[in-house]
């Protein structure tokens, strides 16, 4: 009952603070759907309606053939996994969380399976790196194709700090049902990316506005403070701001940005998430663990993208670097020692009962 009212008093101070402020939010709201027209519906639509189609015809259960041992063998995680974790990887946010709903509703996987990949397949895709990041606010793509890079290693690394103890059953099969035309299955992969691109959009829309009305245009922060400020809550925004910092120190922001994905993506993969039936506390903690990977890989690749700024971070990146490699192979390494410990002691224990 206390939550409900400190949620209803939260929606009043909105309502009047969106009255006050109203020139700022419709600033804002015309930001946002400027946003969504230039950047997120061109980039996100296509594979938006892809990804709907790859699942309706069976290709999700073909690619989860083919990727099953891969995805056993480093993630503890079925074939099928790998539809959800590609999507999200070629076609941005929030596809892959949208993308591992929709399977999970098709019963391609268990509840425990979910949770579990929800943790690293939501991702931002090459299209908005490479387009709107490296291209648009750097004036470079290579930088865009680069971040990509740092987002596919944090994502698979991050896959394997979050990998279940044990692995999971080999591949099962897609129920039949699934199986059926690309032809007869578009229109209805249309609407559902239609639909997901309204819910997009509407939370851009939304944020966007809110941002406007909270956070006064005079507001005296650093450029780097506000360019964070403004990501952790709605990632393109915030992203746009980067050009205005020193490359090494805008590509560094940019990835722990993307890393992250701002409450606004966040927002999109929950009502996703939350309507299949799934919780998301993993969720958020594979997205706050894959913005510090994120910034730790980019810091130590810091030197080979600047050469003239190499001799300042060389010594910062190897540390870096060695930090980035405990935070990996530690993990892995507990559970390397645990399994041999429990080895051990099951032949000592079968040596004993044999006695």
């Amino acid at each position: 009952m206390k939550r409900r009212r400190m949620g209803l008093w939260s929606i009043f101070i909105l309502i009047g603070v969106l009255i006050l402020r109203s020139r700022a939010v419709q600033a804002g709201v015309r930001s946002g759907l400027a946003i969504c027209g230039r950047v997120l519906i061109p980039a996100l639509f296509p594979f938006s309606v892809l990804s709907g189609l790859l699942l309706r015809s069976g290709g999700a259960a073909a690619l989860g053939a083919k990727a099953d041992g891969w995805m056993r063998r480093r993630f503890h995680l079925p074939g099928q996994a790998a539809a959800p974790l590609l999507t999200g990887l070629m076609g941005g946010y929030p596809l892959g969380a949208q993308s591992l709903a929709a399977l999970y509703k098709a019963g391609g996987l268990t509840k425990s399976e979910a949770v579990a990949l929800s943790a690293f397949c939501n991702q931002p895709g090459p299209a908005f790196l490479v387009g709107a990041v490296g291209a648009s606010v750097f004036g470079a793509p290579r930088l865009g194709l680069w971040l990509w890079g740092v987002t596919v290693c944090s994502a698979l690394l991050n896959g394997i700090l979050f990998s279940p103890e044990r692995a999971f059953p080999a591949y099962r099969k897609q129920p039949p049902a699934q199986e059926q035309a690309c032809f007869r299955q578009l229109p209805a992969a249309i609407l559902d990316g239609a639909m997901a691109m309204l819910r997009v959009c509407g939370t851009v829309v939304l944020f966007s506005g809110l941002q406007a009305a909270v956070f006064p245009s005079g507001l005296s922060l650093p450029d780097w403070a506000a360019s964070l400020l403004t990501g952790v809550m709605e990632l393109t925004s915030g992203v746009v701001r980067l050009g205005a910092l020193p490359r090494p120190t805008g590509f560094l922001l940019a990835a722990v940005l993307t890393g992250w994905g701002g409450l606004c993506v966040h927002m999109q993969a929950a009502d996703a998430l939350l309507d299949a039936g799934l919780p998301i506390g993993t969720y958020f903690a594979g997205k706050a663990a894959q913005a510090i990977l994120s910034g730790l890989i980019a810091f130590s690749i810091l030197p080979i993208l600047f050469p003239a700024e190499a001799a300042a971070l060389r010594t910062c990146a190897i540390c870096v670097s060695v930090l980035t490699a405990s935070c990996i192979f530690l993990p892995e390494a507990k559970k390397g020692i645990g399994k041999h410990q429990a080895l051990c002691y099951n032949k000592k224990k079968s040596r004993i009962e044999e006695h």
